[in-house]
């Protein structure tokens, strides 16, 4: 295990996506996932840089 959260397109679906993994931290950067994901699924941009909170 990583500790970092898995974004993004599930393979072989379609217009499904996951956001899971921020094990105590989801509250905390809920902003940041948020933001992320809506790049994702606007600009279908999956490979964004790691941002430290």
């Amino acid at each position: 295990m990583s500790g970092v959260p898995v974004m993004g397109k599930v393979p072989g679906r379609s217009r499904v996506h996951v956001s899971a993994g921020h094990a105590s931290h989801g509250l905390l950067s809920a902003r940041y996932t948020g933001k992320a994901m809506a790049t994702g699924l606007i600009d279908n941009e999956w490979d964004l840089p790691a941002q430290s909170a």
